[in-house]
């Protein structure tokens, strides 16, 4: 019996052997411990296992009706059952045999047709970076790849099935899926989206109107709300003419009391960052700025409301990073700082940098409209976006943020929003259009309402941003037409 248990082992300590034989020919070591590799191998491996809690949104779900469309917000029912749908048709195409065609993208066919379009705001590897769950060597989430949107639309035939476009921007290409689904579940969702007031309608003349002004004709205006803004307070004049509440968002510094730092409250914060806060120094503080250590984790803060983490934990091997697990981490690590995190957030920029390397921008919404500052504000801070983050095998190597505290109040003033026609219209628009330097018309990427500050002391107000291939513009989205809560009966 012992000679049977030693022949066991010694038959597994050759097999660990051989494999670690063919590890040091083909890897670059400078440690050559027999059993480092394996045994660390099997940590690295564990240690990257995390719940997958975090989904990621879309940053616009449309729902065309074949004549007119409409943009769903976040926060609405109609969205979660949509959502739950898209669900069920990925379960079948990652169970069944499916036939995948490539296709040119065709905007227009969609904006004619039934049918629900998902836009992510960055290109995604495959369909496990929505749903964890499956399996990145599945074949067929392999044969569709990578894309940035998705678009589902009952067949027009009579055989219950459903073609799904999963489409890449950056290529042009559109990979189609036809798979046996009852549609009718989604054209019943459809229609009732259709022929419920609450939601603004966009007629698709409207788009083919517009497009004429942007570069890239495939893009579908981002309207939001248009002019009903604040629709639980919206009010009618006497001529018929839709105003709105206006409502003021206050930024504030959370550290600030009396415009001293608080430095008690500033350390309870700090303290979050590390395993144990009794380890850390800090450097004497300077220029407005403390920083923090404990010999791994170093973070810089800033009196203005500016916070920099550094992690230099070093691993021995690069582990392989998927956007999904990175994504993951990244969004745990931010669940713990969430003191001061403001709920809203939502991904803008991912980027792959190697294969264990992930950085990840984001910014916050208010009232489902995104909270922009000027780029060169946010510059002059060393970042692009509000949140910043990056993840490096296993754990969060940087962190960069924006501290601030977000207060929506009701103001004593109605005004009307500007709808995306009347921008149009308007002197601003054609100034920007009309380049007279270069003697050519302005093509637009993107335009969309937001809330915009020109620096992080400002207050943001409500605008009209429109993004060019080298600048954005803000047209404040309140026109000249202004009246006093306190004279309405």
């Amino acid at each position: 019996m012992l000679n049977r248990t030693k022949t066991y082992i010694l038959f597994i300590l050759i097999i660990i052997a051989i494999c670690q034989m063919f590890e040091l020919w083909f890897d670059d070591y400078s440690n050559r411990n027999f059993f480092y590799s394996v045994i660390t191998s099997i940590f690295k491996k564990s240690s990257i296992e995390l719940e997958y809690k975090y989904k990621l949104e879309p940053n616009q779900v449309v729902i065309s009706f074949g004549k007119t469309y409409t943009v769903l917000q976040d926060s609405e029912e109609a969205k979660k059952k949509i959502d739950s749908e898209v669900k069920k048709i990925f379960n079948v195409i990652v169970s069944k045999d499916i036939y995948v065609t490539e296709e040119n993208v065709n905007m227009k066919e969609f904006l004619e047709n039934m049918a629900v379009l998902y836009e992510y705001p960055v290109r995604l590897e495959n369909i496990v970076s929505i749903n964890p769950d499956y399996d990145e060597s599945n074949k067929n989430v392999r044969e569709i790849g990578e894309f940035n949107k998705i678009i589902l639309q009952p067949s027009n035939s009579s055989d219950d099935s459903t073609n799904c476009y999963f489409i890449d921007d950056q290529t042009g290409i559109a990979k189609k899926v036809k798979i046996a689904y009852n549609s009718k579940v989604i054209s019943d969702e459809v229609n009732f989206i259709q022929y419920k007031t609450a939601f603004k309608k966009y007629s698709t003349t409207e788009y083919g109107s517009i497009k004429k002004y942007f570069f890239n004709i495939n893009f579908l205006p981002d309207l939001g709300q248009s002019n009903i803004i604040f629709k639980n307070e919206t009010i009618e004049n006497s001529n018929s003419e839709q105003f709105d509440a206006y409502k003021n968002v206050i930024l504030k510094n959370p550290f600030l009391v009396n415009n001293v730092v608080d430095e008690n409250k500033m350390e309870e914060y700090v303290n979050c960052f590390f395993e144990n806060p009794f380890s850390r120094w800090n450097f004497k503080k300077q220029n407005g700025v403390t920083v923090y250590s404990d010999g791994e984790k170093l973070i810089k803060f800033m009196d203005s409301g500016f916070i920099e983490y550094t992690n230099s934990k070093k691993n021995e091997r690069d582990t392989y990073l998927s956007f999904a697990t990175a994504y993951q981490i990244a969004r745990t690590f931010m669940e713990k700082d969430n003191k001061y995190m403001y709920s809203n957030l939502y991904l803008m920029s991912a980027n792959k940098n190697g294969n264990s390397e992930w950085s990840f921008g984001f910014e916050f919404k208010l009232d489902d409209y995104r909270y922009i500052i000027q780029n060169g504000e946010l510059n002059n801070m060393g970042i692009k976006y509000p949140v910043e983050i990056i993840v490096k095998n296993d754990h969060v190597y940087s962190y960069k943020r924006l501290i601030k505290e977000f207060e929506v109040v009701s103001n004593d003033e109605i005004k009307k929003i500007k709808t995306y026609n009347e921008v149009f219209d308007s002197k601003e628009f054609g100034i920007i259009i009309n380049n007279k330097q270069q003697n050519r018309k302005t093509l637009i990427k993107n335009m969309f309402l937001a809330y915009y500050s020109e620096n992080i002391r400002q207050n943001p107000k409500l605008m009209w941003i429109i993004e060019t291939a080298d600048k954005v513009y803000a047209i404040d989205a309140a026109d000249d037409k202004v009246q006093s809560t306190e004279n309405k009966e």
